[in-house]
């Protein structure tokens, strides 16, 4: 494919690019679909590919120091994310909050997790009444129609959703709505509130917190007067990554849309998963989405892509495009520096490159991409900086809350801009926090969410991409997102799950 005939460091010695595209399905004819290997007796696909330039062979990397692996304990129940009926309710809860026979969609604590069971348990701060799918949302949301009880498991143009769309989410995305949404609503939410602090008359001793659900005056002051911010959203095209693109997009930001894509580059299958990507990106409300080179030989067959990642964000910032706010959904402190450092560009381009760092795939960049911003940028990250370990320990939040105040991470601000420097914003939304920073509960927030999806129609992703093959293997059978709980310990131990990278699968614990 031509374009612009932006390449990136080694393109020639490793056959692997950085991309970006407005409009690539315009670029690429038909897709034709042939098969990659035999299918063996069981139903699974033997690939005749070697695992080139994806770091995640068996060689000499396997000899770098790897993060500890844990082993849960025997008789660990996971799933996090449900929907079910209330059988019965404590003392304790009023009747405004929830009651028995109403549909619930709740997120248990990380720590505990065992939604994968036809019963449970659950506190009052995790759930919120939710209607029941097929029914119209204006009505009551107490139903006594009988369903199935569902359960997750977790492991990124113009919208085509309008206000006060009067579809009803589909009992799989009401499943997902607590797992992605709860995260990706605190996420957009600092964003929200650290450029409306910075968009204040500095006459004003007290800034109000501001309303994410709000009418169309609220919804858009993030930006400047002449000119909308610009978001980054590494892996948007799933899971909490998707839900965050939706938010942002309902709000007026630009947002450029990461994907990986763990392919060969120029493959059918690269081509294909890329068009698949970017149909979704311009969907889901991303203006472009950016492609990484999915992994070199040299990197760490254990880093979930962060390599991949952080090169792209580094050829971004030498390619002079300005971006306000990242949000990371992969995690480490390589993607923080490089972040922070993409978020105190003013627009330079690395005249030392000869040609600049992420190609082109369909013509001309996002217009106005190297625009200058004032003022500040937001890193928020939903990871932190230690990926493998999911429970933050003590120490972890205490470096969080430092950085976040500005006491640690050194080297905040960036170059002048109007006379004015660039300083970088953190926050981290971490897995195990139970209560915002504003004193809302995990309740809570699924109430904003679902509204979100009732109103504004911004639902999580299910289906999965489809696979160039079209035999029976799991590959296949993923593609609906939804599978039944007999077939569960598939996601859990093949290592190409949609778990592994971020994505989520649906799991159909009792019922049809």
């Amino acid at each position: 494919m031509d374009g612009r005939g932006r390449k990136d460091k080694g393109e020639d010695r490793q056959g692997k690019k950085l991309g970006r595209s407005l409009s690539l399905r315009e670029r690429l004819g038909s897709l034709s679909r042939k098969r990659k290997g035999s299918v063996d007796k069981k139903g699974g696909i033997n690939s005749e590919e070697s695992d080139k330039g994806r770091g995640r062979g068996k060689g000499k990397e396997r000899d770098l120091n790897l993060p500890p692996i844990p082993h849960p304990d025997v008789g660990f129940i996971p799933g996090r994310s449900f929907v079910g009926r209330v059988l019965d309710c404590g003392w304790d809860v009023k009747e405004e909050q929830v009651r028995r026979g109403d549909f619930v969609a709740g997120l248990l604590d990380v720590r505990r997790c065992g939604a994968l069971t036809e019963f449970i348990v659950v506190d009052r701060h995790r759930v919120h009444r939710i209607p029941h799918p097929g029914i119209d949302p204006t009505a009551s949301t107490t139903s006594t129609v009988t369903s199935g009880f569902m359960s997750n498991s977790s492991g990124s143009s113009s919208r085509t959703a309008k206000a006060g769309s009067s579809s009803s989410p589909t009992l799989a995305q009401l499943v997902l709505l607590p797992l992605c949404g709860v995260p990706a609503y605190r996420a957009v939410q600092t964003l929200v509130t650290a450029f409306a602090a910075y968009n204040a008359p500095s006459s004003s001793s007290m800034v109000p917190r501001p309303s994410f659900l709000g009418d169309e005056r609220h919804m858009f002051k993030d930006h400047e007067e002449s000119r909308k911010r610009r978001a980054l959203v590494l892996r948007g095209h799933d899971g909490i990554g998707a839900m965050a693109v939706q938010m942002l997009a309902l709000r007026g930001w630009r947002v450029s849309v990461h994907v990986p894509i763990n392919a060969e580059s120029g493959s059918e299958e690269a081509t294909q998963l890329m068009v698949l990507a970017e149909a979704r990106a311009q969907k889901i409300g991303g203006e472009e989405v950016v492609f990484d080179d999915g992994g070199q030989p040299g990197d760490p067959w254990w880093d979930d892509g962060r390599a991949a990642a952080v090169r792209l964000i580094h050829g971004l910032t030498d390619d002079g495009d300005v971006f306000d706010a990242v949000i990371d959904t992969i995690g480490g402190r390589d993607i923080r520096e490089a972040s922070e450092r993409l978020l105190k560009s003013t627009g330079k381009v690395n005249t030392q490159r000869e040609e600049l760092a992420v190609a082109s795939l369909d013509g001309p960049a996002p217009p106005n991409r190297s625009e200058k911003k004032a003022g500040i940028g937001q890193f928020t990250t939903l990871v932190g900086e230690v990926p493998e370990r999911v429970i933050p320990t003590t120490a972890d939040s205490f470096r969080a809350g430092l950085r976040s105040l500005k006491l640690g991470g050194g080297g905040s601000s960036g170059e002048d801009v109007n006379g004015v420097k660039t300083k970088v914003g953190y926050a981290w939304i971490s897995v195990a926090q139970d209560v915002d920073w504003e004193g809302e509960d995990i309740a809570a927030t699924i109430g904003n969410v679902v509204r979100l999806a009732l109103e504004h129609n911004v639902t999580p992703v299910v289906k999965r991409p489809s696979t160039a093959d079209e035999f029976p293997g799991p590959e296949h059978q993923w593609q609906s997102g939804i599978m039944p709980l007999e077939k569960t310990p598939e996601i859990f131990v093949n290592g190409d799950s949609p778990l592994c990278g971020g994505g989520t699968m649906v799991i159909n614990v009792a019922g049809p």
